[in-house]
Order: C-alpha cells, then sequence, then structure tokens
C-alpha cells in the first residue's frame, strides 16, 4: 500500500486510511474500515467488517465484501446494461421485437439487427428484463413471450385479451440466468405490437449478480 496515512487501532482490529490508496496485493480487511480518500484496490481483496468507502474507488480484483457496507462517493462499474426501443413500425406475430434506436448499450450485449441481448465474457450470471409497449390498434388480443436460445421462456409473459378503442398497454419482466454466448429476446406471441416510438416500446436489460 502506498500514498496514504494508515492507521491501525490494535486493540479493536480497525483501519482508517485516509489518503490517495493503493492497494494491490492480496487484502483481507477484517476490522471496521474507513477509506476516506481515492483508492484502487487491484488485488483478490475479502472485506470482513464494516466498510465505508468515502473516496472515488476502483475495486479492480475479485471482491468479496461480507460486512455491512457504505458507500457514498463516485462508484465506476462495466456491468452489461441496456435500454433500447423500437421506432421502425408495428411488429407481427410471431415476429422478434427488434429494437432499432439505442439509448444506453454498455457492453454491446444488445444487437440493432435481430433483437438479441447476448450475455458477454465475463459475465455469467442473473440478468433483469423489462419490456413495455402497446398492442396493435384495436387489437383484442396482443401478446408478447420471452425466448431464451430460441426456446420459449414462459415467465414474464405480457397478454390482455379484451376489447379496446385504441391500445392495449403492455409491459412485462423477469429474471433469467445466462451463460456466456446465451442469448435473450421478446417476440410477439399474438397479433401484433406497435413500433413507431421508442417511448412506448422499450427493452432494458441489466445484470444482477453471479
Amino acid at each position: 500500500m502506498t500514498g496514504a496515512l494508515f492507521h491501525v487501532d490494535n486493540n479493536t482490529g480497525n483501519i482508517n486510511i485516509n489518503g490517495a490508496t493503493n492497494i494491490s496485493g492480496l487484502t483481507t480487511i477484517s476490522g471496521t474500515t474507513n477509506i476516506n480518500g481515492t483508492a484502487t484496490i487491484s488485488g483478490a481483496t475479502n472485506i470482513n467488517g464494516v466498510t465505508n468507502l468515502n473516496g472515488v474507488t476502483n475495486l479492480n480484483g475479485a471482491t468479496t465484501i461480507n460486512g455491512a457496507t457504505t458507500i457514498t462517493g463516485a462508484m465506476t462499474s462495466n456491468t452489461p446494461m441496456v435500454m433500447v426501443g423500437r421506432s421502425a413500425g408495428r411488429v407481427y406475430y410471431p415476429n422478434t421485437i427488434v429494437c432499432n434506436v439505442t439509448g444506453y448499450n454498455r457492453g454491446n450485449c444488445y444487437n440493432t439487427s435481430n433483437g438479441r441481448f447476448t450475455c458477454p465474457s465475463g459475465f455469467a450470471g442473473y440478468y433483469m428484463f423489462i419490456y413495455n409497449g402497446l398492442g396493435g390498434d384495436r387489437e383484442t388480443a396482443p401478446n408478447t413471450r420471452w425466448w431464451r436460445n430460441g426456446i420459449e421462456f414462459d415467465w414474464g409473459a405480457a397478454h390482455v385479451n379484451n376489447s379496446c378503442s385504441s391500445r392495449h398497454g403492455l409491459m412485462g419482466s423477469c429474471i433469467v440466468y445466462l451463460n456466456v454466448g446465451d442469448y435473450f429476446e421478446i417476440r410477439v406471441r399474438g397479433a401484433s405490437m406497435y413500433g413507431g416510438s421508442q417511448i412506448h416500446s422499450t427493452f432494458i436489460g441489466l445484470y444482477i449478480s453471479t
């Protein structure tokens, strides 16, 4: 560790690090810990006690935090996260809803050509997906389904079955585990879905955890 005012309370094992800090090796922090300055922790790290990270903090190595943690400074994440929408027109059964407008696509996981969200290398884990949209004009049964690797995934379907003078609003969401290379998409399962505005036809996907 370099560049910091480092204090250990031998009676309690508590640690206070007040300056700019670089921690590069295998690190285990078991007591109450306060890191108040800019900190970069690059090695495999286990933090077992109550921890307060008050400055800009970069955790670059494998990190396990087991205690209560308060982070009040800026955090940087490279986990996959997308919000995309469709403005290219109505989508009919049984087609995939392909979003052609990109709001965010961190990790380049979403393909605007085929509508697939693909799990990237290093981020196998649980993902949350949300879709909100409008059914086709005056259709009685607009219906959507999620699909994983070309197989229907039954959780979180959005389905309406009654008359409407304009369009039904639909929203579906689910949590799914994806391995690297797995892909996820949403398809029209019945009737059609409006696609004239990304505001009304939005797909969200984000990484939750391993």
